[in-house]
């Protein structure tokens, strides 16, 4: 597959545009020019663009150009210069950002002390290299953004991906990083271990809560990121509750990077979903459409914009909530959403011991397992586990993490 040449990135935010003004000037007093116009930020270079008509006169890239050692084009724009419909076909920054700014109502009610940040900075490109690795390679960028800071993607050609999977991912995947910061004294409430699992919880209520009927979409949690979606052709039918990959599939996951900048965890939390991209397995889109045929709801498709907005607010209000009271309270939910409870899996251990899935703990969030016999029983052994790249198999093997 070719990749696709890249397009501008285009900066704004949901206050007309100042807090991204803001962040411009910061990024000129702190990092500066390398030569005219172009900050070098440690792995990318961006050409700093003042305005959407500028941005029209630009040269278009070469369609051989190594994406990941060109030059950004990265486009402040005001709200009254978005780049419309024609210029990006397949994001609405106008749309994203009215669909936010509702979101953070229905979120602020949950707490007077919440601040709403996530997605309020937020960059928008067509064709990018990696939403994660735009801030998390680049420390001269990353130590000026504000918290809360996003950038959204329709084509990813560097995309980045656990034990450093590279690909190319088509338009119909939804990609999304944001930073968020946690100080270092924190850990013993608010481990960073679990900013995953909130990350995951939030993008399928995100999915749950898009609005009347989709509560019924069979999205659930594979542990520990992974988002999973019931296949088409078992709609309807009676599935137990620990049921398989047989029944499920892999439509999203999620990817933690992490820097510290003055005694704070920047972390840069990098999202996928594929939202209605019919290969390699399924989407959320193609299963409300299947939803339709067989069971007679009458929902429609989900939109990026609405997603995206939905999910930022949902993270964001969690991640307060998480900064407050750590990941217990959450549990219920979590337990509730994923696919593994009491589930029976193989562990590679001196021999191949069987047991069954009771839960996470509650310190670093490793899964627990105990043995059992063949009529269900415990034997007193347990194991805390830890997924070990891609040798780590939920529904063939485990590994060990200690015992």
């Amino acid at each position: 597959m070719v990749r696709p040449s890249l397009t501008p990135l285009y900066l704004s935010s949901v206050d007309n545009g100042v807090s991204a003004s803001q962040l411009i000037k910061r990024l000129e007093d702190d990092v500066g020019y390398h030569i005219q116009n172009v900050m070098d930020c440690g792995n990318d270079r961006f050409k700093i663009i003042k305005g959407l008509s500028a941005a029209h006169e630009m040269e278009q890239k070469d369609f051989y150009e190594d994406p990941d050692a060109t030059i950004k084009d990265l486009v402040l724009c005001s709200q009254g210069e978005l780049p419309d419909r024609q210029t990006t076909p397949y994001f609405s920054m106008k749309g994203f950002f009215n669909n936010l700014q509702e979101q953070w109502q229905n979120q602020v009610h949950s707490s007077s002390r919440d601040t709403l940040q996530f997605g309020a900075n937020f960059v928008y490109g067509e064709v990018l290299t990696s939403t994660s690795t735009l801030m998390d390679a680049n420390p001269r960028l990353l130590k000026n953004l504000p918290d809360g800071f996003t950038i959204s993607g329709t084509t990813q050609v560097s995309g980045r991906g656990r034990s450093g999977n590279v690909w190319v991912n088509p338009p119909g995947v939804l990609a999304v990083s944001t930073l968020m910061k946690l100080p270092l004294k924190s850990q013993d409430i608010s481990p960073v271990s679990f900013v995953q699992y909130i990350a995951t919880i939030a993008y399928i209520q995100a999915i749950l809560t898009y609005g009347p009927g989709y509560e019924n979409i069979p999205v659930r949690i594979k542990w520990p990121n992974d988002i999973y979606i019931m296949l088409p052709q078992y709609l309807g039918q009676v599935i137990p509750s620990n049921s398989t990959e047989t029944t499920y599939a892999k439509i999203g996951g999620i990817l933690v990077n992490t820097n510290i900048f003055n005694e704070e965890f920047h972390l840069v939390v990098g999202c996928g979903l594929n939202v209605s991209n019919a290969a390699p397995t399924t989407s959320v889109n193609l299963v409300i459409e299947e939803m339709n045929k067989r069971l007679g709801t009458k929902l429609q498709k989900v939109n990026n914009e609405h997603l995206l907005a939905n999910f930022l607010a949902i993270f964001n209000s969690m991640f307060n909530r998480f900064k407050r009271e750590g990941f217990e309270p959450f549990l219920p939910l979590y337990y509730k959403l994923w696919l593994h409870s009491d589930q029976i899996v193989h562990i590679h251990h001196k021999g191949n011991v069987r047991c069954k899935v009771t839960g996470i703990t509650k310190d670093w969030g490793f899964l627990v397992a105990k043995e059992v016999d063949f009529q269900g029983r415990f034997t007193g052994q347990t194991f805390e586990l830890q997924p070990d790249g891609n040798s780590f198999d939920m529904f063939k093997g485990l590994i060990s993490k200690k015992q």
